[in-house]
C-alpha cells in the first residue's frame, strides 16, 4: 500500500487518500497513517477511518456526562490528535455499512440525530455520510449486515417510494434533510471547519465547546449534552473570540450576543458563525 500511495501521489499529488484501519485507540487508528511516533515502520497513508472519533461522538451523544464518558470521552479523543501528522485529512463518520444504522444507534431521537450531525459537519477530518442516514433512514433489527444496507428508497427502477423528492418523505425525514442541508451548505463555504485550526475547551457540567478558527473566520461550536438546560457565560471563551460581537447560529439563523450569558436548551448543538 505504501507504493501504490506513494505512486498515486506522485502522480496526482491533490488526490484524496484514506484507508480503512478498523483500531479502536487513537495510537492503533495514527499507526496506519502519517503520524508523529518514533515506530520502525511508517505507513505513509495521509488518511484513515477515524474508528475512535466515531465512537467517541457516539459517547458524547448517547453517555451521560463522566470522567472517562459522554462529552470528556470525544474531548480526550481530539485531545490525542497530536500523534497524527494531519488528523484533518482523517475520514470521520457516524455510521456505515459495517455496524447499525446511526439513526438505529440512537433509537430513533430527533435531538440525538442533530447532536451528531452537528458534530459530523463540524469536527476536523472529512465527514462521511452513509447513504439515507440524510433522510433519518434506520435498519431492521437483525443479525448480519444485509439489512444494515438496504438500498435508498427511490434509488432503483420500479421503487415504491421516492424519498430523494420532498413531497415523499416524512415529516421526520424532511426535518433531518434540511438540517443535514443547511449543516453541509455551510460547512462548503466554511474554512475554519474545512481547513481550520481546532480548540477545545474542558467540559462543564455536561456542556463541550471547541472552536474551529481560520484566518478571520471562527466557527463556534457548543454542545448540551444534558437532559436539562444549561447556561454558560460566552466571557469564558474571551482569549478565542475577543474582537467578536454577536455570533449566528448556522442551523436556526438566530444571532448571539457575545459578552452575555447564554442558556442552551437540553440535547442541542450550537453552530454558531461569529460576527
Amino acid at each position: 500500500m505504501n507504493n501504490v500511495n506513494a505512486a498515486l501521489l506522485k502522480d496526482f499529488p491533490t488526490l484524496s487518500i484514506f484507508g480503512e484501519a478498523w483500531a479502536n485507540t487513537v495510537a492503533g487508528s495514527a499507526y496506519f497513517v502519517k503520524n508523529n511516533m518514533k515506530l520502525p515502520f511508517q505507513h505513509n497513508s495521509p488518511g484513515t477511518t477515524d474508528f475512535p472519533m466515531q465512537s467517541a461522538m457516539l459517547s458524547a451523544i448517547n453517555q451521560g456526562f463522566g470522567w472517562t464518558e459522554g462529552v470528556n470521552r470525544l474531548m480526550m479523543t481530539l485531545a490525542q490528535d497530536v500523534l497524527y501528522q494531519n488528523p484533518l485529512l482523517n475520514c470521520i463518520f457516524l455510521d456505515n455499512h459495517d455496524v447499525d444504522r446511526y439513526v438505529t444507534m440512537i433509537g430513533g431521537d430527533m435531538k440525538k440525530y442533530k447532536m451528531g450531525m452537528g458534530l459530523l459537519m463540524t469536527l476536523r477530518g472529512i465527514p462521511q455520510l452513509y447513504f439515507g442516514a440524510e433522510v433519518f433512514m434506520a435498519n431492521d433489527q437483525v443479525q448480519g449486515d444485509g439489512k444494515k444496507r438496504n438500498d435508498f428508497p427511490g434509488g432503483f427502477p420500479g421503487d415504491a417510494v421516492n424519498k430523494f423528492e420532498a413531497a415523499n418523505r416524512s415529516a421526520p425525514e424532511n426535518e433531518a434533510f434540511n438540517y443535514v442541508k443547511a449543516l453541509a451548505n455551510f460547512r462548503k463555504q466554511s474554512k475554519a471547519l474545512t481547513l481550520g485550526t481546532t480548540t477545545t475547551y474542558l467540559p462543564q457540567d455536561g456542556v463541550f465547546v471547541y472552536l474551529r478558527k481560520s484566518g478571520a473566520e471562527t466557527v463556534l461550536v457548543v454542545l448540551n449534552q444534558q437532559m436539562e438546560s444549561r447556561t454558560i457565560a460566552s466571557s469564558r471563551f474571551t482569549a478565542d473570540t475577543n474582537g467578536y460581537k454577536t455570533g449566528r447560529e448556522v442551523t436556526s439563523n438566530t444571532t448571539l450576543t457575545l459578552g452575555e450569558s447564554w442558556t442552551i436548551p437540553p440535547q442541542t448543538v450550537w453552530v454558531v458563525s461569529l460576527q
